[in-house]
């Protein structure tokens, strides 16, 4: 059997088959930040971005900068936020690199509120 699952539908519990040979695919969500700064132009840039979530017993944190670019080569820095925890609360600082206090981007953001700009990879 060949299917695929949130990792929301793992965690609420998926009834298999005994006695039979499963290929489970877990769906990771990401969250995708586009930036229009053209990565050439931005390649000396020092700022930092930083995601956190909380919530409960879990968290998450990870920080990118302009150089974790997705796509090298096109037109705008991509920075991608992998394999989110569903259910946490997150916000996303920035800290521009010239000793200035760090800017928030969106802080607090449920689960509920961020999940629809979500994207899914397996």
């Amino acid at each position: 059997m060949d299917k695929t699952y949130t990792v929301e539908e793992l965690a609420a519990g998926v009834a298999l088959a005994t006695g039979q040979s499963h290929k489970l695919r877990v769906l990771w969500p990401e969250l995708r930040v586009r930036l229009e700064i053209d990565p050439r132009e931005a390649k000396n840039r020092n700022e930092r971005f930083t995601l956190r979530g909380k919530g409960g017993s879990s968290s998450y944190t990870k920080a990118l900068t302009i150089k974790d670019d997705l796509t090298s080569g096109d037109a705008f820095v991509d920075l991608v936020f992998k394999r989110l925890v569903p259910k946490l609360s997150y916000s996303l600082e920035v800290d521009l690199g010239t000793g200035e206090a760090p800017h928030m981007v969106f802080e607090e953001l449920t689960w509920a509120e961020l999940e629809p700009i979500v994207y899914r990879r397996g």
